[in-house]
């Protein structure tokens, strides 16, 4: 086999993985989730959650205002009053929020607040995150694992609320998620169905990570997925 080939080949599967990474999707539940649950092959493993703050956070733009209405610490104030929005023409599709975290301190949860949650008016007139692209990166900003979330409920519209995502079978089918610090948190589809202005607002991430290093408790495989279809 000459090195042309072996090249050939060598890229396909980069490119076949990449692609297998980026498509990726991680489903979300209404609500606030205080349990998390880890699979061990053959029961499941129950933690209590334990809201945490990461480090610092940055983002690529923020929409000019009096008094930093819109600032960037809004994502991380816990109040669903505050907001951040982004800053650039259009509807801030590629705008990219980055956390970084205490390192090996994994968010098994994370909760979105995916508009502007101060009222329903403000909810409704300005527009709503419809998905996110999440990366979790090492301190060299490589990539480590790769998911979308979707907050489009009945594929047409995000409604007012919080909405939780499990990432622990994304970290359990990583093996490198023990270098994890930075998580870059990027715009893919907005819902401006309704609005009135073009700006796209976030009120705010939380993060959850275990409580314990042991589980509080162990439920079969049947009882975690009826507790998964109630909460769906």
């Amino acid at each position: 086999m000459n090195i042309r080939i072996l090249y050939t080949l060598f890229f396909g599967l980069c490119f076949q993985y990449v692609s297998a990474q980026t498509d990726h999707q991680t489903p979300v539940k209404v609500g606030k989730v205080d349990k998390i649950y880890s699979f061990n092959g053959k029961t499941y493993d129950v933690y209590e959650a334990k809201l945490y703050f990461p480090i610092s956070v940055d983002v690529s733009s923020t929409l000019e205002s009096n008094n930093n209405m819109y600032d960037k610490s809004h994502l991380i104030d816990y109040n669903p009053g505050t907001v951040w929005v982004e800053g650039v023409k259009g509807n801030g599709i590629g705008e990219i929020i980055t956390f970084k975290f205490k390192k090996k301190e994994l968010p098994y949860i994370i909760a979105f607040e995916p508009g502007y949650m101060k009222s329903t008016q403000s909810w409704n007139k300005n527009n709503r995150v419809a998905a996110f692209e999440l990366r979790f990166l090492d301190a060299q900003k490589r990539l480590i694992a790769q998911t979308n979330v979707d907050f489009l409920r009945g594929g047409h519209m995000v409604y007012s609320g919080t909405y939780a995502a499990d990432l622990t079978d994304l970290f359990n089918q990583s093996k490198r998620m023990n270098t994890f610090e930075y998580l870059e948190v990027e715009i893919l589809k907005v819902d401006d169905k309704g609005t009135k202005f073009s700006d796209t607002c976030v009120s705010g991430l939380s993060f959850f990570k275990r409580k314990t290093k042991t589980p509080i408790q162990k439920i079969s495989t049947s009882a975690y997925q009826m507790l998964n279809s109630k909460n769906n």
